[in-house]
């Protein structure tokens, strides 16, 4: 039988575990404010206190981490990307930083 899975895979990695990148990137009191700040600005949009709709942007996952903060402060610096009439996050998937 032929080979028809991962074909062009070179290498599997292992994942880390939440632990080890707890422990090679500690979150800082800022990071830790910002997340907050963030989910209870999320809650009242979705319970509908904020009138703003709620965005989520950005590419299925991020290879280059100098390019997905990159694209990110351009997201950022956009019109609505942090007021007016919607809140936009920045979804983030893929490899470890």
């Amino acid at each position: 039988m032929q080979i028809t899975e991962n074909l062009n895979i070179e290498a599997f990695e292992p994942m880390p575990t939440p632990e080890e990148i707890h422990a090679r990137v500690p979150l800082s009191e800022a990071a830790a404010e910002s997340v907050l700040a963030g989910r209870r600005t999320l809650e009242r949009i979705l319970d509908g206190s904020d009138p703003r709709i709620f965005v989520v942007v950005g590419p299925c996952s991020i290879h280059d981490p100098v390019a997905g903060i990159d694209y990110a402060r351009r997201r950022r610096a956009a019109p609505g990307g942090r007021s007016g009439c919607r809140r936009c996050a920045l979804r983030r998937s893929g490899p470890a930083c």
